[in-house]
């Protein structure tokens, strides 16, 4: 059956290959939690992103839920890193120097959504930054910014069931609005002084830089099954994320773009009422020409209706964390380790992780 479906999604919808050098990540969303589980989330995506990771999930899903306001932000590990930023020299060439072949990135944004039962809707914010300076003799920028907004609907259906549970097709719909700007630049070239003048703001600067504005449709499609039997529930989906998500962009401009993914996960949950453990594994993407040692992820997951502990481990590196789940209200943060630039030659970043949900209410499917 996995074979079959791999098939589907290798063969009769041609794999999209990503450039082979990039900042940004080739998702557009990840969930906090699935991020310290090692990104390890394709059939554990039950939280406020399920729609990001493999809409037939939804299929599963039993309750009405409304997560009116929540908030997510991560940066560049800003306990590991701040001698980086201390003292940092006036010229050019000096700020060069002290940054070179170091990422910085930042990102904030925010998922309001509702789930009626099978059916799913969200709202998304995202506003994403990465750069890094590269190339002692000559130093360059690259620079990938982009700033999301938009929404995202879908559903899952059952297509067959067992003495346990079944399998399930899912799909989804986005409208996304991008503003953003993919490219390089010498960092001592004209382009970039004269961008950066006094008392320029933040939007200004990336306008001169060449940041365009453009919206587009995208959709999704995933299968799943899952079975459950007294406290254990396991599970396993594939997904095909972004299908034909295209931006465009004016003549000598760039906007980063959303490549498709192609994504295949599992999971293991054993649950008790004041103690559970959930274990999940995921290669991806399976579109992209990588070796198996840098599209595997790990996660692992021990805690307490109101507390949790995170793990997980990629070929990047560990990642931990923690949730805390109190009423209305969910705290989650933790720490996760990811790899940019060029593939053969990765550059390892440590990135902090913050998530604050409110206003989230659930309720027994009708």
């Amino acid at each position: 059956m996995r074979i079959k479906i791999l098939l589907f999604f290798n063969v009769l919808m041609p794999p999209i290959l990503f450039s082979q050098n990039y900042l940004g990540s080739p998702h557009l969303m990840r969930s906090p939690t699935g991020l310290i589980l090692g990104d390890a989330y394709t059939a554990r995506a039950t939280d406020d992103f399920t729609l990001f990771y493999n809409p037939a999930t939804m299929g599963r899903n039993k309750t009405v839920s409304v997560n009116a306001l929540n908030m997510y932000g991560s940066l560049t590990d800003p306990l590991g890193n701040s001698e980086k930023f201390e003292n940092m020299p006036s010229s050019p060439n000096g700020v060069a120097n002290r940054l070179l072949n170091f990422p910085i990135h930042a990102q904030v944004g925010s998922v309001p959504n509702i789930k009626f039962v099978n059916f799913a809707f969200s709202l998304l914010f995202n506003v994403d930054i990465n750069a890094i300076v590269t190339n002692r003799a000559h130093p360059v920028l690259d620079l990938n910014y982009r700033y999301d907004n938009g929404f995202i609907f879908g559903a899952g259906f059952p297509l067959s069931k067992d003495s346990c549970g079944g399998t399930t097709m899912g799909a989804s719909a986005k409208y996304i609005k991008r503003t953003g700007i993919d490219d390089r630049f010498p960092l001592v070239g004209t382009r970039i002084l004269n961008a950066i003048k006094d008392d320029a703001k933040f939007a200004d600067v990336l306008r001169d830089l060449g940041a365009t504005t453009d919206k587009t449709w995208g959709f999704d499609l995933g299968f799943e099954y899952s079975c459950a039997k007294g406290p254990m529930e396991v599970s396993t989906g594939i997904s095909a994320l972004d299908i034909y998500t295209k931006f465009k962009a004016p003549e000598g401009k760039t906007l980063p773009e959303q490549p498709m993914t192609v994504n295949w996960g599992m999971s293991w949950k054993f649950q008790l009422p004041l103690v559970h453990l959930a274990l999940s594994a995921d290669l991806s993407p399976l579109n992209r020409a990588l070796p198996y040692n840098q599209i595997y992820h790990l996660g692992a997951e021990v805690g307490t209706p109101l507390f949790s502990l995170l793990a997980g481990s990629t070929s990047a590196g560990l990642s931990y964390g923690a949730s805390v789940n109190i009423f209305v209200a969910k705290l989650i943060g933790g720490f996760y380790h990811t790899n940019v630039g060029d593939p053969e030659n990765p550059i390892n970043e440590k990135r902090a992780m913050i998530y604050l949900s409110l206003l989230d209410f659930s309720f027994d499917g009708l």
